[in-house]
């Protein structure tokens, strides 16, 4: 597909058929953009997914290139998908969660407006929610605005997983592997942490929501917690002062 703008990679694991909900609102957000002529190609990949995510997957997600994996980490799915894409941009969602429709569009005017290749876009609002949770939302900082130091990025992760980057990016800056069981996890925080190292700055434009289900057990999120885990630091910062 040439001339693509955005490719668009979905990380499924075990999620049945909430991904329907999650592949439909990527399918909005790519109609949307497309209304302006922004290309974008959709990418399933399928790490150790069960029976049901695979037909789920396979039955709404018509056109889109699946692969299936067995790396069992979701930092090395997410370089898979990486390593795959054919846009000039990339942009993750876990299998779970939902994207406001203008996503990818507000993404691609903001990056092309500011003609950087040294930023990464989040979108400005989250709102979490679950079976089991009361709605919350977290509003992501703007490092043009916001005074944000490499010690406090290391102190508190500020973003979330969901960015939007040149593929360039995630390829010359990889997601570093999970290692729950060590105590290392985390990959997106530690991944802001490289990347604020290297001189990027995370940004958001408005208009952008991010829809992201909390479960009440069995996400890796909650695994990471219950053991305490921390991003792995030394992998970036070696013997670096903050």
């Amino acid at each position: 597909m040439p001339n693509i703008n955005v490719s668009v990679v979905i990380n499924l694991h075990r999620e049945g058929r909430i991904a329907e909900a999650t592949i439909e609102s990527v399918k909005k957000a790519m109609s949307f953009a497309a209304k302006y002529d922004i290309k974008s190609e959709l990418l399933c990949v399928l790490d150790r997914a069960d029976e049901l995510t695979k037909a789920t997957c396979k039955i709404f997600s018509q056109g889109a290139e699946i692969f299936e994996t067995s790396f069992g980490d979701l930092s090395k799915a997410r370089n898979f998908g990486a390593g795959k894409a054919t846009g000039q941009y990339t942009t993750f969602i876990d299998g779970d969660d939902l994207w406001g429709h203008r996503w990818i569009y507000e993404s691609v005017r903001e990056a092309e407006k500011l003609q950087d290749e040294n930023i990464i876009i989040h979108p400005k609002m989250n709102l979490y929610f679950g079976r089991h949770l009361s709605p919350y939302y977290w509003v992501h900082p703007d490092m043009r605005r916001d005074k944000i130091e490499l010690v406090d990025i290391v102190a508190s992760n500020r973003w979330t997983s969901l960015s939007f980057a040149r593929t360039e990016t995630y390829r010359n800056h990889p997601y570093v592997a999970n290692d729950i069981m060590n105590g290392f996890g985390y990959e997106d925080w530690l991944w802001h942490i490289e990347t604020i190292r290297a001189g990027f700055i995370h940004i958001v434009p408005p208009q952008t929501i991010h829809f992201i289900r909390r479960k009440a057990s069995g996400s890796l999120m909650e695994e990471s917690n219950k053991r305490f885990v921390l991003p792995k630091i030394s992998k970036v910062l070696g013997g670096a002062k903050l």
